[in-house]
């Protein structure tokens, strides 16, 4: 759940009054500080200290300074680096904050934080105060649901009850502005968060049914329609219906439907992978690769999570959110290597491997969409494949794109959520080994090289040749973190929310 920190906002030129609180500066090398209304003699003084310390402003490093009484920073001040001012990226500023508040110790009742300026980053006041309050409430999140009680009451004593922004010139709305959306975001990737880290045996595909169907409730302009297994198997979803039927909890198609209040400016389709726990199949995965696999719907968590922002956003786009899930189970009904799938376009698929069962239910979900529904760009996100995590780590995203302007608007709503995305070449030479002798396609080529580019390939062929904009979003590396760093926290990251969010925003 997000935490309850107050979050507000003070112009400088207001009035300046920490009194028992902390005062936190984000300073770059060259350690300029800010015009605050605070005493500047006092002001330097505590950063010559903190240079005494070895405070350099080198990025994520900090010093604490306790205070004398009726200081005019409060009972401490927080000294913050930044790094190097040419060439800021608004990420590090998200992470630092993130750092900033999980850092904190002892009780705090307030932070008096002071923003730095928006130009090294190329920003406004107002998304300076949306990436701080996203750094705020992102970074003191935690999966509270099932925590030992001392632990979680320790860590709300350490989280500030309230936080005020303090920020250059008197743009009050814009900061407001900022402040609502940053908050907006937030919700939303952690709606996400939450909804990946509750165990797979809560987290089923009748469970993501049932989540889209209060978000739909809880919307006038948000419609949703379930196709159950029965469904599924009469209208030929054998992608959906193969991968799901080795499991006791059948497998959904789910899809929503955004419409705006005003004229809509485009048609979206949003694909989400909702794998709600991955054995692998048959071809059944080793014990380390199992254990964070109810991590494997966090495509179709994105999709809802998504939706359940849209009323509040309202961006002039009618947005489609299809979620294909299922278990992949070991089971004697499931699935297994050499079967033939017809899926929902006629193709069929040889399955060579039960492990690459994702892409199956994406089969489906994206041989529906190009039938069925008329929209101008199609984006699928999937943690589609191990082999990107190989070529990237686990930090960024792994991005297909058909269209070049797609690619360039996608890109830098990226860069603008802090959120690391990489394209890769949708290398069509490569299509040739996933021919099959059996059937239309198979799913996994015989070589183990280029693993994420054939995924990619893969899905392409369900497109049936359509000129729609398609950008194919491998969140296999950024999906879950095994660490907490500032913003990010430990479990699902909630990936690409505030990207496609950003996005949509974008078009005008």
């Amino acid at each position: 759940m997000m935490s309850m920190i107050k979050i507000s906002i003070k112009p400088f030129g207001k009035k300046w009054n920490p009194q028992n609180e902390v005062t936190i500066f984000f300073l770059f090398q060259d350690l300029e500080l800010p015009k605050v209304e605070a005493d500047l003699k006092e002001v330097k003084e505590a950063l010559n200290l903190a240079k005494e310390e070895g405070f350099q402003g080198d990025l994520y490093s900090s010093v604490t300074l306790p205070l004398p009484n009726k200081s005019s920073l409060g009972k401490k001040v927080i000294f913050m680096g930044l790094g190097k001012r040419e060439g800021a990226r608004s990420l590090t500023f998200r992470e630092a904050v993130g750092r900033m508040i999980t850092s904190l110790r002892g009780k705090n009742s307030g932070l008096w934080m002071v923003l730095p300026p928006g130009e090294p980053y190329g920003e406004t006041s107002s998304r300076m105060a949306q990436m701080a309050t996203e750094g705020i409430l992102l970074g003191s999140y935690r999966f509270e649901k099932y925590m030992d009680p001392e632990a979680l009451k320790k860590w709300h004593a350490k989280l500030p009850k309230k936080v005020i922004l303090y920020g250059p010139g008197g743009d009050t709305k814009g900061y407001n502005e900022g402040i609502e959306r940053g908050k907006i975001f937030s919700e939303a990737t952690i709606f996400v968060r939450d909804l990946v880290n509750e165990g797979a045996s809560v987290v089923t595909p009748a469970y993501l049914a049932d989540v889209a169907k209060k978000i739909s409730s809880q919307a006038q302009n948000i419609n949703v329609t379930i196709f159950d297994e029965k469904k599924l198997q009469r209208m030929n979803f054998g992608g959906i219906y193969g991968v799901g039927r080795g499991s006791k909890n059948p497998p959904r198609f789910i899809r929503l439907t955004y419409t705006p209040p005003r004229r809509v400016k485009k048609r979206i389709a949003l694909v989400g992978k909702g794998v709600t726990f991955d054995t692998g199949g048959v071809n059944i995965k080793p014990t380390s690769g199992i254990e964070t696999m109810k991590e494997d719907m966090s495509g179709a968590g994105a999709v809802l999570g998504i939706f359940s922002a849209l009323t509040k956003l309202k961006p002039d786009l009618q947005i489609v959110g299809l979620i294909p899930a299922a278990e992949n189970m070991v089971d004697g009904n499931s699935y297994k290597p050499g079967d033939i799938l017809t899926t929902y376009s006629g193709k069929t698929i040889e399955v060579i491997n039960t492990d690459a069962e994702g892409r199956l239910l994406l089969a489906d979900a994206l041989g529906y969409c190009v039938k069925k529904e008329k929209v101008d760009e199609i984006i699928d996100m999937a943690t589609l494949t191990g082999a990107s995590i190989l070529a990237l780590g686990k930090k960024y995203t792994a991005a297909f794109f058909t269209d070049s302007k797609l690619q360039d608007m996608i890109l830098e709503a990226g860069k603008k959520a802090g959120e690391r995305i990489w394209p890769l070449p949708l290398e069509l030479d490569y299509m040739k080994d996933l021919k099959s002798e059996f059937a239309s396609i198979k799913n996994a080529p015989v070589s183990r090289f280029g693993g994420t580019i054939h995924g990619a390939l893969f899905l392409y062929h369900f497109l049936e040749g359509k000129k729609i904009p398609w950008a194919h979003l491998d969140i296999a590396p950024s999906a879950w973190s095994r660490e907490y760093v500032g913003h990010i926290t430990y479990g699902g990251t909630g990936t690409m929310v505030r990207t496609l969010l950003e996005y949509f925003l974008s078009i005008k």
